[in-house]
């Protein structure tokens, strides 16, 4: 059978994972019966795995953004050859692709 402290440390995951911030989740085991050594180990297992997960979906954002660029450039090479209009390609994809990748390098970096 797990400790309280294990306890309250799997709830506090599963909060996470069901979007809570690290903040919300202090507060709430403050609430409970923890020392406040518990509460600090606890909190360290939670940032971990809070980092984890915006890290994991800063790569997913930062690939897209990625494949948007390369994809964004061939277009505009074929398009720029063949005498059509760039300015929405060149322009649009280029600007969607460089947010995607910075916002996605941001939560890698953990901003």
């Amino acid at each position: 059978m797990p400790s309280l402290q294990e306890q309250h440390e799997q709830a506090a995951i599963a909060l996470i994972y069901r979007g809570h911030e690290p903040d919300h989740i202090r507060r709430q085991l403050q609430e409970s019966k923890l020392t406040q050594e518990e509460l600090d180990a606890i909190m360290k297992v939670v940032k971990e795995h809070y980092y984890a997960k915006r890290r994991k979906r800063g790569v997913v954002l930062a690939g897209i953004g990625s494949v948007i660029l390369v994809f964004g450039f061939l277009i505009t090479v074929i398009l720029h050859h063949s005498g059509g209009d760039i300015k929405l390609v060149m322009y649009g994809l280029t600007t969607v692709g460089a947010l995607l990748l910075l916002w996605g390098m941001a939560d890698i970096m953990g901003w």
